[in-house]
C-alpha cells in the first residue's frame, strides 16, 4: 500500500517524504494506520495473482495501454509526458494490473447471482473468512505477510 501511495504521489508530482512532513507523520505510523487494510489486501492480491498464472492470462499491448491511459487520466496527465516518465518497474506494475483486471472482469462475467431472502444472506465476515481459508490453503499464510 506504501508502494502505491508512493506511486500515486508520484504521479501527481508530488513526493512521499512531503506527505509525511506536510502531515507530522513519520513512515512507521502510516504504516500501521494501514496495516489491517494492507493484510486482506496482500491475501486478495495473492488469490488474483495465482488465478492470473493458473488461468495463463496474458494481456495485450492495446489492455496495457488502455490501463496505462486510465492511470495518466486518474493522475491527471498527459498520456504521451505520462508514459514517458514510466521506469520499467512502473511500466511492470501497470501490466500486472491489467492482467488482474482481466481475471476481476472473467470473474465478474462468469459469476452466477443468486436472490436470497435474509435468512440465507451470508456477511461479511463469512468471505473473509472463505478467503483466508483459500490463502492458507494455498500456503499464503501469515507468517509470508
Amino acid at each position: 500500500m506504501i508502494r502505491e501511495m508512493k506511486m500515486r504521489m508520484m504521479y501527481q508530482g508530488l513526493r512521499y517524504e512531503d506527505y509525511l512532513k506536510y502531515t507530522g507523520q513519520t513512515e512507521d505510523q502510516v504504516k500501521e494506520m494501514y496495516r489491517p487494510e494492507a493484510k486482506n489486501r496482500v491475501k486478495m492480491q495473492l488469490v488474483l495473482e495465482a488465478m492470473v498464472k493458473a488461468e495463463n492470462v496474458e494481456v495485450s499491448e492495446e489492455e496495457v495501454e488502455k490501463a496505462t491511459a486510465e492511470e495518466a487520466e486518474r493522475s491527471g496527465r498527459d498520456l504521451e509526458e505520462f508514459k514517458k516518465s514510466l521506469n520499467d518497474r512502473q511500466k511492470e506494475y501497470l501490466k500486472e494490473n491489467a492482467a488482474i483486471r482481466k481475471v476481476v472482469d472473467m470473474i465478474v462475467a462468469n459469476a452466477q447471482v443468486e436472490e436470497k431472502d435474509e435468512s440465507e444472506r451470508i456477511d461479511a465476515s463469512e468471505t473473509i473468512k472463505a478467503v483466508e481459508a483459500a490463502a492458507e490453503a494455498a500456503g499464503l499464510d501469515e507468517e509470508k505477510e
